[in-house]
């Protein structure tokens, strides 16, 4: 296994970086739900807030795959 070079390093952090930011946004409009529905006296979410959750968890999960992916199949010298 060769060196990486430094541009490919930074690739792969500034992918991982905004993967890991793209997380933390999605964390934060999940708060929102959660204070929503505390808010309004609810202890369980509507089914159209399920959804965007389940959705955050889908494009969560299919990013850091696709960062994890292109971290390790980054080419070597």
């Amino acid at each position: 296994m060769g060196a990486m070079t430094v541009l490919e390093g930074v690739n792969t952090l500034l992918t991982l970086l905004t993967t890991a930011t793209n997380m933390m946004a999605q964390a934060q409009q999940i708060s929102a739900l959660v204070q929503k529905a505390q808010s309004e006296g609810r202890t369980t979410f509507t089914e159209a807030e399920w959804a965007v959750i389940q959705q955050f968890d889908t494009n969560s999960r299919q990013a850091l795959v696709a960062a994890i992916t292109a971290a390790l199949t980054a080419p070597t010298k």
